[in-house]
């Protein structure tokens, strides 16, 4: 009797923990799914200035120094 209560025992607590774990986990892929959201909301706004900068700039010979510029800062060849 007393061996089988504490195997019961151990189940259910075996059981809690492995529920606490997973939504431990479930939170953190949670945050980083949020992170990367956000970056790749940073990261498309970015973008998106880059071309309205490029966009609005006269051709008197500053879109090529510009598109050197943007070459240079983003390692690009």
């Amino acid at each position: 009797m007393v061996v089988r209560e504490r195997v019961e025992k151990a189940k259910k607590e075996a059981k809690e923990a492995v529920t606490t774990a997973a939504k431990f986990g479930q939170g953190i892929i949670s945050l980083i799914t949020d992170q990367l959201m956000e970056l790749r909301e940073f990261l498309d706004n970015r973008e998106i200035e880059v071309k309205v900068k490029f966009n609005n700039l006269s051709l008197n010979g500053e879109v090529s120094k510009t598109i050197s510029f943007l070459k240079k800062e983003t390692g690009k060849k």
